[in-house]
């Protein structure tokens, strides 16, 4: 496992994307690529419906990973713990200081307006519902 997420590391680091959309989707696959490297999978529930912000309520590093297979984003760093930064920093993921329009951000907590990502644990991995912040 390790030396498969070594591997995802490096090539995320050797595979940067200039324009940000192209980020976001190469986000969603170094972290469907990470949770597959552990044996886990992830199912989205209409990923259509995921807004421009996407805010996930219990951030820790295996739900953000979750969400962003699901739905192509960037995160947004400084709304983040620090512990998910980290794990985002070392599987390569790029990042952004702020939301920018016409790409799609990923945060935690409050303090934006948000589609909420709700992340159920299954046997086999998650599964990603996507629903309106009411």
């Amino acid at each position: 496992m390790l030396g498969a997420l070594g591997a995802i590391a490096i090539e995320s680091r050797a595979s940067r994307a200039e324009d940000l959309e192209s980020r976001a989707r190469h986000a969603s696959w170094i972290a469907g690529e990470a949770l597959a490297a552990c044996g886990l999978w992830v199912r989205a529930i209409d990923g259509s419906a995921a807004g421009s912000i996407i805010c996930v309520a219990e951030a820790d590093a295996p739900r953000v990973l979750a969400v962003l297979a699901a739905a192509p984003a960037l995160p947004v760093a400084d709304a983040l713990p620090w512990s998910v930064r980290t794990v985002l920093r070392v599987l390569g993921v790029p990042m952004i200081d702020a939301p920018i329009p016409g790409v799609r951000a990923l945060v935690a907590g409050d303090g934006f307006d948000a589609t909420n990502a709700h992340v159920i644990e299954e046997p086999t991995g998650y599964r990603v519902v996507f629903t309106p912040r009411a």
